[in-house]
């Protein structure tokens, strides 16, 4: 039988909860890798699991301040994993490559409208 080449090299990107040994971060943004951080992102996991639980029509009509604890809930838990998620972008460089494509998109329109 023959084998499907795999078009992916090394093995998958997960979710990261773990401490980045291998890249030099700045001292401003090394609170990504801590232990209470993870911890913490865990626990929002949790939390939001558990809101999408109670996200029901019947659950609010029963319990209507729980429509606006769900929302909170919901805000903070977004707000941190984007913290988060913007933290690691930095780190990783990630940032200063689509700032650099950008200002080539930029560079390219005025390109043209030289032409």
């Amino acid at each position: 039988m023959l084998g499907r080449k795999q078009s992916l090299k090394g093995e998958p990107v997960l979710a990261d909860y773990g401490p980045e040994e291998s890249l030099n971060e700045s001292a401003d943004i090394e609170w990504v890798n801590k232990l209470w951080v993870r911890r913490l992102m865990r626990s929002c996991a949790l939390v939001s699991l558990t809101s999408v639980c109670l996200n029901t029509p019947k659950t609010f009509e029963k319990v209507p301040p729980l429509q606006y604890v769900t929302f909170v809930c919901d805000l903070v838990i977004t707000f941190l994993f984007t913290a988060e998620m913007i933290a690691k972008m930095h780190i990783r460089g990630i940032l200063k490559v689509i700032r650099m494509i950008f200002v080539n998109l930029r560079n390219n329109r005025h390109k043209l409208t030289i032409i």
